[in-house]
């Protein structure tokens, strides 16, 4: 692989460290060590894909929406009032 005491950092053990790194990671994402750390804690109502979960998201993606559209329609009204804490300009 070349030289790999020209960069210090590289020559301390980078190329011995990241690939196990990498490896861990992509055996936690494999076996979905996320998700189960979370219902341990007590987060299930954020990991799976049921009904409420698709609720939730479904509701986040239109308050999202709602937003962006506030704040255009304030920058397009070229108003100087402060629009996103009052929903709308006066």
């Amino acid at each position: 692989m070349g030289h790999m005491d020209v960069i210090s950092i590289v020559s301390d053990g980078f190329n011995v460290y990241f690939p196990m790194a990498m490896l861990a990671l992509c055996l936690a994402t494999y076996f979905s060590v996320g998700s189960r750390l979370l219902s341990l804690l007590g987060f299930q109502q954020f990991v799976g894909d049921d009904e409420v979960t698709a609720d939730l998201v479904e509701e986040g993606r239109e308050l999202i929406k709602r937003g962006i559209f506030i704040i255009s329609l304030c920058l397009l009204d070229d108003c100087h009032c402060n629009c996103i804490f009052v929903y709308g300009c006066a």
